[in-house]
Parts: structure tokens; C-alpha cells; sequence
């Protein structure tokens, strides 16, 4: 007996998303849509998390451009909450993360709260006078 074809209903999507809209090295197709399966989606660790979280403090603090905006913009409230979130993570997890995410989350914490301390004083800083 032949076998029939598969349904497009049966079948399983593929990654659509161009590299140039995307981060994901999976992804090649040169129309993104945005979507993605979960093959083509990074494994989600501890690590992946903390990651996460330090990005998101970096644009809050506007050293990185927020997805789709023309500049950054410093939120330092944002920032605060973002690096409160990942020591919070880091307390919940202690005794229960490997010997690398230990390292990580001292390295991402300690970029983080430098970083916040830089711009908040650049913040406070009065403006230079042009001469």
C-alpha cells in the first residue's frame, strides 16, 4: 500500500526567520516572520534566564538600543528591578547551580551593578559647559 502524502496540517512548521532579523544561527529563511519551532529555540537553562535578564539591564540602562527603537534610553528604575530580579534568581537557586552558572551569575551581576553605577552618576553628573 502506498504511502500518502502528508497533510500540511500534519506536518511540523519550519524556522522562519532571516539572519538579518534574527539571532537565532538556525534561522536562514530570507523572509522572517517571527516564528519559530521549538527545535530551532535555544535550550531553556538557568544560564539562558540570567542572560536574558542582564540584557534587558543593559538596554533599561541604555547601553544597548531597545529591539526597534533609534537610540537608547536610559530607565534606571527599569535597570534597578532588572539586576534586583537576577540577585532575587540567584538567592532562590543558591545551592542548586553548577560551578559555571555560579561564575556567570557573580560576572553578570557584577557588570550589571557597575554599569548601573556609571550611569547614575553620569545621570547626576552636572552637564559639561562648552567652551
Amino acid at each position: 500500500m502506498p504511502e500518502e502524502a502528508q497533510s500540511p496540517e500534519s506536518q511540523s512548521p519550519e524556522p522562519q526567520c532571516s539572519e538579518s532579523q534574527c539571532s537565532d544561527s538556525q534561522c536562514s529563511d530570507s523572509q522572517c516572520s517571527g516564528s519559530h519551532t521549538a527545535e530551532s529555540m535555544p535550550e531553556p537553562t538557568l544560564s539562558f534566564l540570567a542572560g536574558n535578564l542582564y540584557l534587558q539591564s543593559m538596554i533599561a540602562l541604555g547601553l544597548l538600543p531597545m529591539p526597534g527603537a533609534d537610540k537608547p534610553e536610559v530607565h534606571l528604575d527599569q535597570a534597578k528591578h532588572t539586576i534586583d530580579l537576577i540577585e532575587m534568581l540567584r538567592e532562590k537557586t543558591e545551592g542548586n547551580r553548577t560551578e559555571q552558572e555560579n561564575k556567570e551569575f557573580e560576572q553578570i551581576l557584577h557588570d550589571s551593578r557597575m554599569a548601573y553605577v556609571n550611569i547614575q552618576q553620569e545621570a547626576a553628573a552636572p552637564p559639561a559647559e562648552e567652551e
